[in-house]
């Protein structure tokens, strides 16, 4: 019974911590069902791959006729069944087949690739409304700790109004700003559930609560790697180029071997002796080649248009490498901007907090009024939220700034 209760405990004390981000991330990759689809397709390019690949192995084709001839010969039959098997191999396409591989592989490495980048925006996106629950909630804290507050005063200052020591003015301000608080508490709530209910969508996974983790300290130059979409680009380009190619192996000749046995049988004999003149069986053998001299300039010009394809999808990658670089720089000046004011709100919070303690003092005393203590609260309650604000935001800053430098967001989670 020991055992069983500190299992339920531990099992508990587990679930009551909440999710870590590294957990959210790996449910998404297995969950989501967007990220499930892009696999799939990516898969799709991979059956390509391998029908591709079966062009190299030989062909057996079955078949069979039936034929009846109103004319027939001196030798010849009215009717005539027929079964053939044909066994063949390409022994020469100009290249053709290896392009066609190639361009295939291409497009199956582009296929992962999107599918990696999709995977990894995803990923962001969560971190993203990871960083602004946890964000919410300490507004959420710092709300109810005002209400919690509030009502101290607010009963405090009943007792003394029926006792009358305070005036009812001041009563129904204290009233005010606490039915306020309570309102700001629903309203939070609700931006809670919405984030969370976003990380459902994202995770497929239940979200009672999160905790809390914290990315790693950018420390020195960071080598920044194109991101996954723009490799993806470069594996459709590789994909044209090898589509050109097999048109300009097309303009070679084909040649084939085929090894087909044929068997016969025949009715409606036109003569006693023509049974001897028609076979029962046939073993051939053919090498042929096949090459078209002239169709117009179709192949000049689908090749043309793949090198336009190609020089368009190498247009967008140097905007989206250009792109790329500028979104890196503005996230580094991001980090400095929100660091810094990291510090300002934290120098604030604890100018915040000490004023608030002598209001505070002061107030209870009855040195100073209701106006200056509740403007000390709310300066104080304030310069938590826009610390925790510039906390989480400084968090969000560095997810952007590993994912535009091509990094892995999870693998920078201290």
């Amino acid at each position: 019974m020991r055992i069983l209760f500190l299992f339920v405990l531990i099992t508990f004390a587990g679930y009551a911590q909440g999710l870590h981000l590294g957990d959210l991330i790996v449910s998404t990759k297995a969950n989501n069902y967007e990220i499930k689809a892009k696999e799939l397709e990516a898969k799709s390019k991979q059956s390509l791959v391998q029908s591709q690949r079966s062009d190299y192995y030989p062909y057996i084709d079955m078949g069979g006729q039936y034929t009846i001839q109103n004319k027939v010969t001196a030798y010849g039959a009215g009717e005539a069944r027929s079964g053939f098997i044909t066994a063949g191999i390409k022994i020469f396409d100009g290249g053709e087949r290896s392009s066609l591989l190639k361009k295939s592989d291409y497009e199956y490495k582009a296929s992962l690739l999107e599918s990696s980048n999709f995977k990894n925006n995803k990923i962001l996106e969560l971190a993203q409304n990871y960083y602004a629950l946890l964000k919410q909630k300490s507004f959420l804290q710092a709300v109810m700790t005002k209400r919690d507050t509030l009502h101290y005063q607010l009963q405090r200052l009943k007792d003394f109004y029926k006792a009358g020591l305070t005036p009812r003015e001041e009563v129904d301000r204290i009233q005010a700003s606490y039915d306020s608080s309570l309102y700001n508490i629903e309203s939070i709530k609700l931006s809670i559930e919405q984030i969370k209910n976003a990380l459902i969508l994202i995770s497929g996974r239940t979200i009672a609560d999160v905790s809390e983790d914290r990315l790693m300290e950018p420390k020195g130059e960071i080598q920044v790697e194109p991101l996954d979409s723009i490799k993806a680009l470069t594996a459709q380009q590789n994909a044209l180029e090898q589509g050109a190619k097999s048109i300009e192996a097309s303009k070679y000749p084909t040649i084939k071997l085929e090894d087909t046995y044929t068997r016969s049988e025949y009715s409606k004999l036109s003569s006693p002796v023509a049974e001897e003149f028609l076979l029962p069986s046939q073993n051939t053998v053919t090498v042929s080649a096949n090459m078209r001299l002239f169709d117009g300039g179709k192949r000049d010009k689908n090749k043309e248009s793949l090198q336009y394809q190609k020089l368009s999808l190498e247009s967008q990658k140097n905007y989206m490498l250009e792109s790329q670089q500028s979104d890196f720089d503005l996230s580094k000046r991001r980090i400095e901007a929100v660091s810094a004011q990291l510090k300002s709100t934290k120098s604030s919070l604890n100018a915040s907090k000490s004023t608030y303690e002598s209001i505070k003092e002061q107030y209870e005393a009855g040195v100073v009024d209701y106006l200056s203590y509740l403007d000390a609260l709310d300066q104080k309650i304030d310069s938590l939220a826009r610390y925790k604000e510039a906390l989480y935001e400084y968090e969000m800053a560095k997810a952007l700034y590993y994912y535009y430098a091509g990094k892995n967001i999870e693998e920078y989670i201290q």
